[in-house]
């Protein structure tokens, strides 16, 4: 499955495209899809320097929205208990100097400015599961 055929847009909130976990090789760079990158400024769980180099694979028409949420955090992009962060992944994340709330309406803002430029009709829903191939070790 061609994943730029199912796909209407992408936005990327506290996260970044990585070329070596999961399904392997994604690269939106040479498609057109509406996307928004958001990273907030504080953020101490999301590798800074991967972040930025996943910055290639967006869509490369120079219209991926480029967000940073000044004084935001990563735990503010959603609403879990974090407390076992430390202890068990090592990560500590930053202390938002904004609210939670506010950074939640920046991050929807980018969510309405990517739907908003879905042109057209949204995809059909799949009848089958994509499947990612894992075993690959490349």
């Amino acid at each position: 499955v061609n994943t730029a055929d199912i796909l209407g847009g992408l936005v990327l909130a506290g996260s970044y495209i990585r070329q070596d976990t999961g399904c392997g090789a994604i690269d939106f760079s040479q498609t057109h899809i509406p996307m928004a990158s958001v990273f907030a400024e504080l953020d101490g769980v999301v590798n800074r320097t991967r972040f930025d180099l996943g910055q290639d694979f967006v869509s490369g028409d120079g219209s991926t929205l480029k967000m940073i949420v000044e004084g935001g955090n990563h735990g503010n992009f959603g609403h879990y208990n974090d407390t076992l962060r430390t202890p068990i992944l090592g990560q500590t994340d930053g202390i938002a100097t904004i609210s939670r709330e506010n950074q939640v309406e920046l991050t929807i803002a980018a969510i309405v400015h990517v739907a908003s430029r879905v042109r057209s009709k949204l995809p059909a829903l799949l009848t089958e599961p994509v499947v990612c191939d894992t075993s690959s070790t490349s």
